[in-house]
């Protein structure tokens, strides 16, 4: 009775946060995270280094009216790829937060940590042309009943065109995240 409790738990608190804040919502989904697949035609991670910005975002809490958000990602000497997430907050401070990403067993799958102690998350490159733009999501799952994503739409640039962003959604609606789930990213800071 208990399990049964905690869930119904998640899912009233998870709705009601989703309704309420739209903007603070991951995409709460009955079942296991989707199976990941590789992208066609492999995944480069030499190709994929650098720097990207946040053009659409599902609402994290640590992300939170933040803007001019983007994330450098760079090979450790371990093999791993160091991540460097910036943005301004909503208090015109400027934000860090840094993790590692371990390869998983498909080439486009990384396990992120950014605290020592905290448990990984997956992260799932799905789309990347590597010079314009690219589709991640977060899957992790809950119980084993119910599975929680997060996406990210990303650019080289601070600006993507429009038809490659509603590209990305679709695809994004797909994979079970709604686009009323995903905010724009104010990109105006300077460079």
């Amino acid at each position: 009775m208990n399990q049964l409790a905690l869930i119904s738990l998640i899912v009233l608190s998870s709705t009601l946060s989703v309704y309420a804040y739209p903007q603070l919502g991951s995409s709460l989904s009955p079942g296991r995270c989707p199976q990941t697949t590789e992208i066609e035609g492999g995944f480069n991670l030499t190709q994929y280094l650098g720097k990207w910005y946040e053009i659409k975002r599902t609402g994290l809490v640590f992300e939170f009216g933040q803007r001019c958000v983007k994330a450098e990602y760079k090979l450790d000497s371990d093999g791993n790829v160091a991540v460097n997430n910036s943005g301004v907050n909503l208090v015109n401070f400027e934000v860090y937060s840094v993790g590692t990403a371990k390869p998983g067993t498909q080439s486009n799958v990384f396990a992120v940590t950014f605290f020592p102690l905290s448990p990984s998350s997956q992260y799932w490159i799905v789309d990347t042309d590597y010079e314009t733009y690219s589709l991640v999501v977060s899957c992790n799952d809950v119980l084993g009943l119910f599975n929680l994503k997060d996406a990210w739409i990303l650019s080289r640039k601070p600006k993507l065109d429009e038809e490659i962003v509603k590209r990305l959604v679709d695809k994004l609606g797909k994979l079970g995240v709604p686009s009323s789930l995903l905010s724009t990213t104010t990109q105006n800071c300077d460079k």
